[in-house]
C-alpha cells in the first residue's frame, strides 16, 4: 500500500510538472487569433539549450534579440531601432567571447557599412551593404593594421580598381574587374616595389604576352597564354592563381584566427 502511495505521488508530481513545462512554453510562444506573434518567444538547439530569445509585437521584433551557441555560449545580439521599422544593429560573436562583426540589418538584408574581425579581436575586413549586396571599396587588413586588399563592387560584382598590398604596405598586384572578372592590364610587383609581372586578362584568364622581370631589374622571361596555358612553356604549366588568391588565403587565415 506505502508503495502504491508513493508511486501514485510521483507520478502526480510528474503531471504536473509536465503541465507546467507545457503552460510556460504556450505562455512564452504564443500566437494571436491572427496567427501572429507576440511578446516573449524563444527556441531551443535539438540538445535542449536555448537558440533564442526575444519579444514580437504583431510578428514583429522589438528590443533586443539574444541567440546562442548550442554550448550556450552568446552567438548573436540584435537590437532592434524602435523608430525605424526593420532596422536593426547585430552583433556576432566568435564562440571565444569576441566581435566576430559589427553591422546593420534593414528588413533582415544587410545595410550600411559592416566591420569584420578576427578570433583574436583584429579588424580584417570592412565593407558597405546595400539590399544585402556589396557596393563601393570593400577593405581586408593584415593584423598589423595595414590595408591587405582593396576590391570596388557594384551590386554584390566586383567591377573596376583591385588592389593588393604587402604587410608594409607596399603595393603588391593591381588590376581591373569588369561584371566579376579581371580584364584588361594587370601587374605585380616585388615587395622591394619593382615590377614582377605585367601582361592581360580576359573574363578572368591570361591572354597574349607577359613579361616577367628579375627582383633587381631587367626581363627574366615571356610568356605566351593562349586558353590561359602559357605556349612557349613545352611542359604542363603549374595553373597561375588570379591575383588576389593568397590574399583570400591571408585573409581567411586571420580571420579564423591565424597559425
Amino acid at each position: 500500500m506505502p508503495k502504491l502511495i508513493y508511486f501514485t505521488a510521483l507520478l502526480c508530481t510528474m503531471l504536473l510538472v509536465q503541465s507546467i513545462v507545457t503552460a510556460q512554453t504556450e505562455a512564452i510562444n504564443k500566437k494571436d487569433a491572427k496567427g501572429l506573434k507576440q511578446g516573449s518567444w524563444q527556441k531551443m538547439h535539438p540538445n535542449g539549450k536555448l537558440k533564442y530569445t526575444g519579444t514580437f509585437v504583431n510578428d514583429t521584433p522589438v528590443g533586443t534579440f539574444y541567440y546562442y551557441y548550442d554550448n550556450g555560449k552568446v552567438e548573436a545580439i540584435n537590437v532592434f531601432d524602435s523608430r525605424v521599422k526593420g532596422l536593426a544593429r547585430n552583433t556576432f560573436y566568435h564562440d571565444n567571447g569576441n566581435v566576430l562583426s559589427l553591422g546593420n540589418y534593414n528588413n533582415q538584408q544587410k545595410d550600411s557599412v559592416w566591420n569584420y574581425y578576427s578570433f583574436d579581436n583584429h579588424l580584417v575586413a570592412q565593407e558597405t551593404y546595400l539590399n544585402n549586396k556589396v557596393v563601393g571599396v570593400s577593405k581586408k587588413f593584415y593584423l598589423n593594421g595595414k590595408l591587405s586588399e582593396e576590391t570596388y563592387f557594384e551590386n554584390g560584382i566586383e567591377s573596376g580598381n583591385w588592389r593588393s598590398y604587402y604587410p608594409t604596405g607596399q603595393l603588391k598586384d593591381e588590376a581591373s574587374y569588369t561584371k566579376g572578372e579581371i580584364e584588361g592590364k594587370a601587374t605585380s610587383y616585388y615587395a622591394n616595389g619593382k615590377q614582377y609581372s605585367e601582361g592581360f586578362y580576359k573574363h578572368g584568364i591570361r591572354i597574349g604576352t607577359w613579361f616577367y622581370f628579375k627582383e633587381n631589374g631587367g626581363l627574366e622571361r615571356k610568356a605566351i597564354y593562349k586558353n590561359g596555358r602559357d605556349i612557349l612553356q613545352k611542359d604542363e604549366p603549374t595553373p597561375t592563381p588570379l591575383p588576389n588568391q593568397n590574399i583570400e588565403e591571408e585573409f581567411n587565415k586571420q580571420f579564423m584566427g591565424g597559425e
